[in-house]
């Protein structure tokens, strides 16, 4: 039998990108709308990754589900977000 040494493996560099901000913004499909029309809110993100999660708010009450858009007949003085 011979007798082995140490192994050693080749360096790996590795290189370690920044953290990007992360936004998202909304567009309504009408804005002002008569009573009881339903609008269409989409969501635009930036640097989201490859799956980016959606939580709608309509005030501070969660609405919606994890998509990026969101249907909803609101009434007036309602305010639609997304986080």
């Amino acid at each position: 039998m011979s007798e082995r040494g140490p192994a050693t493996s080749n360096a790996v560099t590795v290189t370690v990108n920044p953290i990007l901000p992360v936004s998202v913004s909304i567009a309504a499909d009408a804005n002002p709308v008569c009573a009881g029309i339903t609008v269409n809110f989409t969501a635009s993100p930036t640097n989201g990754g490859t799956t980016p999660a959606y939580q709608w708010y309509n005030g501070a009450t969660a609405v919606g589900t994890n998509s990026p858009t969101y249907a909803y007949v609101p009434v007036n003085g309602d305010a639609i977000s997304v986080y």
